[in-house]
């Protein structure tokens, strides 16, 4: 894993997603060909995704942000999962991530 690529949100919610499998297979071999770089705004709209199309609560939306090795721009990681864990502690997730 030497590249770093810059990922869009689709990309993102493609690789955690079962609704389009050929999409996922794509979006997942990114994950482990690359460092995936992402923005604050890309994390953000990420954990919108999460909660409004999964049903993911906040606790466990802020464990999958950062159990993720992101090339984040920034302070994106820690900005996100701040803002999500101000009003809950953390939760073991249900959803896996790839690779």
């Amino acid at each position: 894993m030497n590249d770093k690529d810059f990922l869009d949100t689709n990309i993102v919610v493609y690789a955690y997603s079962h609704d389009e499998p050929e999409k996922q297979v794509v979006a997942k071999n990114l994950f482990k060909k690359t460092l995936p770089v992402v923005s604050t705004q890309v994390l953000g709209e990420f954990a919108n995704v999460l909660r409004r199309k999964f049903r993911c609560e906040y606790p466990e939306i802020a464990t999958v942000v950062t159990q993720q090795a992101w090339g984040a721009l920034g302070a994106s990681v820690g900005v996100v999962t701040h803002l999500l864990r101000l009003s809950h502690p953390p939760v073991k997730p249900s959803l896996t991530l790839p690779g």
